[in-house]
């Protein structure tokens, strides 16, 4: 089916009017996972909303990173996402041209398509064709608290501009500022959270006896480690408190988060506790990265489960978060290397990023033809498995979708044709 330009324009406008609140909890795992029947990666960003029954989407996943990374290597395949996500923290307000909503630090260091080399300890935004942005590098963070070769494991940005970072190490400082701060020792533990205020001036925000002070009462116990902190965000429920997650393997403690209200509580949101059992979690998944948004990204994902690869002549996709019964439109045009120009990234404010080829004629049969077209169960999960006859072997494709009845638009996800 053809159609025009002027109808997919009129269609994908509807994106702007769509103001549905999405809000939630982002959080990334230390590595491989499962929840849900469903195999996740570290570097897959999960939506959790505990009102519905199936809470855990994988968002924002490694195949979108893949597609938004660009062909880092280019050897024609969107498969360079970086590694594990370390720590991430929304946007109050993200800037023009961003493209996922979060602030992202990775675990090992990498090059973007543009050049730009990333650290480890760097926080960095997302834009269109490969663009990675420094936002705050790791020499940033070495500087003001006067130490060499960090790591953020944590961090968190304010809507009042105010930065709370950890570091994923202990770290020696010579600044007699924190040393005081510290009890006079030099050895910054890897539990200690910073603040920088918006005016500029660093401060220990909680030392490592703050955070095991609200662990032990909230679980009742007298432990003398945690380990180290990896996840640190607000607590939307009690203003002025914060969440906060740890990397020991201790049962009691991995997998859940911590709340600082009345000295220290298990995290909860809308009564359902934040632990690993409650996200669908198959096993106690220590989390690196932990994000409250609020009305910002849509938690509609668009997923591939054979990985990639699809056979020639059918494919099977699955779509979770849509709206209950409603109809997901999937569109697809032929993938752009080494990345995609930025007339083929654009930005639909609220709603996300249009990834596709507006001039292929792929886009203008896939928009409105009905096989392409799935209906979602009562919970707004999803799936489908369609053909695609006569695409032939190596065919590189973007996929995206969007819910007809929300109007939320799904990340992209990168598929190469095979045998």
């Amino acid at each position: 089916m053809r159609i025009s330009y002027g109808s997919i324009t009129a269609l994908m406008l509807v994106l702007f009017v769509s103001n549905l609140d999405a809000q939630g909890l982002v959080l990334t795992t230390r590595g491989a996972a499962n929840a849900n029947s469903m195999a996740l990666e570290g570097n897959d960003l999960l939506f959790w909303n505990p009102t519905v029954q199936a809470p855990l989407v994988p968002w924002y996943g490694r195949r979108s990173l893949d597609v938004i990374s660009g062909d880092r290597n280019s050897d024609g395949i969107y498969n360079d996402a970086p590694a594990v996500v370390d720590a991430l923290s929304a946007f109050a307000v993200s800037p023009s041209g961003e493209a996922i909503g979060s602030l992202l630090s990775f675990a090992a260091n990498f090059t973007s398509l543009d050049g730009t080399s990333i650290k480890d300890g760097d926080i960095v935004s997302f834009q269109g064709g490969g663009v990675v942005n420094v936002v705050y590098p790791e020499t940033f963070f070495a500087q003001i608290t006067s130490t060499t070769s960090i790591d953020v494991d944590a961090f968190h940005l304010a809507a009042n501009g105010d930065l709370y970072f950890s570091f994923a190490q202990d770290e020696a400082t010579s600044d007699p500022v924190l040393i005081s701060q510290n009890n006079g020792e030099p050895s910054l533990d890897e539990t200690t959270v910073f603040r920088l205020n918006a005016s500029g001036v660093l401060e220990i925000f909680f030392d490592r006896s703050a955070i095991l002070a609200f662990v032990n009462q909230a679980i009742g116990a007298s432990l003398t480690t945690v380990v180290d902190l990896t996840a640190f965000t607000a607590d939307p429920e009690h203003p002025g408190e914060f969440w906060f997650a740890l990397g020991s393997s201790n049962n009691s403690i991995e997998g859940s988060v911590f709340s600082t209200f009345m000295g220290g509580t298990l995290a909860q949101f809308g009564g359902v506790d934040l632990a690993s059992a409650s996200f669908g979690f198959d096993d106690l998944e220590i989390l690196e990265g932990l994000a409250w948004i609020g009305d910002a990204r849509p938690p509609l994902a668009l997923l591939h489960p054979e990985d990639q690869s699809a056979p020639v002549g059918m494919a099977t996709f699955q779509v979770r978060g849509a709206l209950p019964f409603s109809t997901v439109q999937m569109a697809l045009s032929l993938s752009q290397f080494p990345s995609e120009p930025v007339e083929f990234f654009t930005e639909f404010p609220g709603r996300g990023y249009v990834h596709l080829d507006i001039h292929q004629i792929l886009l203008q049969s896939s928009l409105t033809d009905p096989a392409f077209a799935l209906m979602t169960n009562g919970v707004g999960d999803g799936q489908k498995t369609f053909s695609l006859s006569g695409v032939p072997v190596g065919l590189h494709l973007t996929f995206q979708a969007f819910d007809t009845a929300s109007f939320e638009l799904a990340p992209p996800i990168a598929v190469v044709t095979s045998p």
